[in-house]
């Protein structure tokens, strides 16, 4: 929407939407959609191994300028009435048609008379093709002179959002994830319409290597299990049906994409793979699995939990801009560190945040300066360990704002990828200098070398 026509409208949308994903563990659907703003009620149901849900309503505007009227007309041409049509039929579910006539702000008075008779004419005409509709026409003036004369249609609708969660382990109950879902979600600038949290418990690992050969070619390990045969098949069947009914809508994958990711999940859990990953079925509908191992505490199921969110909830990661950029994924491995330490750095925050504590940062400095301590080569490229703490970093440096990384606004296009290119000399200064951290009274920061150098 034009922003100076913001004001004529009281039903434009805020402009502060609250709230790519990509798998982390080569899952791959397709993506296509449109985020909008969003107002969610909650509602909450909890048990065992029973789905909690929030839903709510999120409403979209729609907003089209009709053609040029002649000089004094108020009655609509050919051309105007199919544009009208064409609004109508577009929005079947809308709740408002508002027609706002336009009026130069210099102009006489008398020009509102005409201009609201030409909303008036095209807001009887949507009424007369969808009685069903509640219309409501009026006059506006505005100062960009392109718009003085012309009628402005704006459409409301409603569109349900849908947050669940279900979780099949004890010590984590269904509730707890859907609260996570929620959580994440109203941290995102640009957040998904329909998301979906999963955990279940896994046992310990069966062998050293990971088992491709089990779970069609992904690399993880096999576990013991811990569900029972019944509950595994309740749990692979809860992610079946929801991939192909509740994110199937609006996707642009066929029943059978969509049918084949469900057989690939329901492999990691009949198998029971160490899997944690944000597997996303179309844009405005995705979803994070993981699997909790017996080795991990709650509070680790938490964090990973909150990592895998934040690669679901996230637009624009590899996998989505490849086909933009037209570079292959593989060939932009080489910023992938900053993909996982935000999302890393994300998990612990939220974590922190539920909780209710603020010593992210300093927990995510231990951490790194304890594994340095055994690992004095390690490489920022290691794991995300240096990549959560670089984000400490770039963030004393002035290179992001912790704002932007847990909103999502570094993942909103994919600008991200040339930004945060290790060959950019800003980047090339965190991969040397990342592990300069020290300790005094038991606090950890970076050392001002690092921070000023």
């Amino acid at each position: 929407m034009h922003d100076e026509l913001c004001y004529l409208i009281r039903y434009c949308l805020r402009k502060k939407a609250r709230g790519e994903g990509q798998t982390m563990t080569n899952y791959k659907f397709g993506t296509g959609g449109k985020i909008v703003a969003i107002a969610s009620a909650v509602l909450l149901a909890t048990a065992f191994a029973t789905p909690a849900q929030s839903a709510g309503v999120k409403y979209s505007v729609y907003q089209k300028t009709l053609a040029t009227f002649s000089e004094t007309a108020t009655g609509l041409t050919s051309q105007q009435r199919a544009q009208v049509k064409a609004a109508v039929d577009a929005n079947p579910t809308a709740e408002k048609f508002i027609c706002t006539g336009i009026r130069y702000y210099s102009q006489p008075m008398s020009i509102n008379i005409m201009v609201r008779k030409r909303a008036k004419a095209a807001c009887e005409y949507a009424k007369q093709l969808n009685p069903e509709l509640s219309t409501w026409f009026q006059n506006k003036p505005t100062q960009a002179k392109s718009y003085a004369g012309k009628v402005l249609l704006t459409l409301k609708k409603p569109v349900v959002t849908s947050y669940t969660g279900i979780s099949y382990a004890d010590g984590i109950t269904s509730a707890e994830v859907v609260g996570w879902v929620e959580a994440a979600i109203a941290e995102m600038k640009k957040p998904p319409s329909t998301y979906m949290g999963m955990i279940w418990p896994i046992g310990r690992a069966l062998d050293d290597e990971p088992d491709p050969d089990v779970f069609g070619g992904d690399p993880f390990y096999e576990y013991s299990d811990v569900l029972s045969a019944s509950e595994i098949t309740e749990a692979s069947n809860y992610f079946r049906t929801w991939q192909t009914s509740a994110a199937a809508k609006g996707c642009d994958q066929s029943a059978a994409e969509l049918s084949e990711g469900a057989d690939r999940v329901e492999r990691w859990i009949r198998g029971a793979a160490n899997v944690a990953t944000a597997p996303d079925s179309c844009f405005d509908a995705r979803a994070s699995t993981v699997a909790w191992t017996a080795e991990q505490s709650k509070y680790d199921a938490k964090t990973t939990f909150f990592h895998e969110s934040y690669h679901g909830m996230s637009n624009y990661l590899l996998r989505q801009c490849s086909p933009i950029l037209r570079i292959e994924e593989d060939q932009m491995d080489h910023v992938r560190w900053f993909a996982e330490g935000t999302a890393d750095y994300f998990g612990h925050y939220m974590a922190a945040k539920d909780e209710g504590r603020t010593d992210h940062k300093q927990r995510l400095l231990a951490r790194l300066a304890t594994s340095l301590a055994t690992e004095p080569n390690m490489t920022l490229d290691s794991n995300t360990y240096p990549q959560a703490a670089a984000m400490i970093l770039m963030m004393e440096r002035g290179l992001i704002t912790e704002e932007k990384l847990v909103d999502g606004s570094y993942f909103n296009d994919c600008n991200w990828i040339s930004t945060f290119d290790p060959a950019n000399k800003d980047m090339k200064y965190i991969f040397d200098n990342f592990s300069k951290i020290e300790s005094s009274g038991g606090v950890y920061s970076y050392t001002d070398q690092a921070i000023n150098g």
